[in-house]
């Protein structure tokens, strides 16, 4: 394969003032083979004016609507794979943007290492042009840290942009969850890593840019905290249930026992106590609560040291640094959350 087609999906919602830009970094790659696949999710405003524009610029800009439900990012990005022929496939948003030589270099390097799954590169945040702010997303690699781990403390690697798949790598995954409200990058990146799929880093200069701190409606923009947290239950039981056997192989249960406990909490901060008990209860469906960090958790809990209080705040810490020092991992303190990186280019 010498001149690999590589598809980009865009899905896209009510950004007519943002889209053109990001059209624009894709028509302006230096790898000419590719075909970027719009999926426009019910735009209001002049959005689909905007893409007809450029497509009449360069055909390689294609654009679906979608006309199923549910809506949502998910399913946008899972009709532009249906659509799309390419070998490769990147996945943007309607406001990232590409470097020019964003795509020959993935593509290049895919070449190079051809039984690859996907490559995974840097990229880094901008406000209204890239490099007026120069946020990078994270550190690829950590040394004393798998980037499996990381993704299950919420210690973020890597962005959905920064990944090159291989097609026939992507479809073992299963595509995108419609339903979830949230954390479907999260799912698709955990699930690829426990089915074991092959990937390489290059933690070199970023290749392309994510917007940050705008205004603009998004496309997954959540409104309803509740419903918000049910998704992210429902995402987590979805992965234990895919792969409790390769879970319980790497010993990352703690990991799953830890968004329980984090989940729990967020339900009854908000009163809903019974939501929380079902969740923390999913422990003993899934035998974790054989544990012994199952009776730290589940102490925290039932004696209510998650509430804000001058008494509690200390045993927070104490707690934290307990578990931290046996488990290596943080259930509440932040010290291992995912922090980005101010960085000098």
């Amino acid at each position: 394969m010498t001149n690999p087609l590589v598809s980009i999906i865009i899905p896209s919602f009510n950004r007519e003032t943002l889209i053109s830009e990001t059209l624009d970094s894709v028509i302006n790659q230096t790898y000419e083979n590719w075909e970027c696949i719009v999926v426009d999710d019910g735009s209001t405003d002049d959005t689909i004016n905007t893409i007809e524009r450029r497509i009449k610029k360069d055909f390689r800009i294609k654009l679906f609507s979608r006309e199923r439900s549910p809506k949502g990012a998910s399913t946008c990005r899972n009709i532009g794979i249906e659509n799309s022929k390419g070998d490769y496939i990147i996945f943007l948003d309607s406001d990232d943007l590409l470097k020019d030589d964003c795509i020959a270099i993935r593509v290049s390097n895919f070449m190079k290492y051809s039984d690859y799954d996907f490559l995974v590169f840097n990229c880094l945040g901008f406000k209204s042009s890239p490099g007026d702010f120069n946020l990078k997303w994270n550190h690829l690699t950590k040394s004393n840290i798998s980037p499996i781990e990381r993704f299950m403390q919420g210690d973020t690697p890597w962005a959905t942009l920064s990944v090159i798949w291989s097609r026939e790598a992507f479809n073992i995954n299963g595509g995108w969850d419609e339903e979830a409200l949230c954390w479907q990058d999260w799912e698709i990146h955990i699930n690829s890593l426990l089915l074991g799929l092959k990937f390489k880093t290059f933690d070199n200069s970023p290749d392309s840019y994510f917007r940050v701190d705008h205004q603009f409606d998004s496309i997954g923009k959540i409104e309803n905290t509740k419903k918000q947290l049910f998704s992210r239950y429902k995402i987590v039981t979805k992965v234990w249930k895919k792969n409790e056997m390769q879970i319980k192989s790497l010993k990352l249960e703690k990991f799953f026992m830890l968004w329980l406990f984090r989940l729990s909490i967020f339900f009854l901060e908000l009163g809903e106590k019974q939501k929380a008990e079902e969740v923390w209860n999913t422990n003993y469906k899934w035998k974790l609560n054989r544990k012994w960090y199952f009776k730290l958790w589940d102490s925290y809990l039932k004696l209510g040291y998650y509430k804000r209080s001058k008494i509690n705040a200390p045993l927070k810490k104490m707690m934290d640094y307990t578990a931290y020092r046996i488990l290596k991992v943080h259930f509440w303190d932040t010290k291992n959350s995912f922090k980005k990186i101010l960085v000098e280019l």
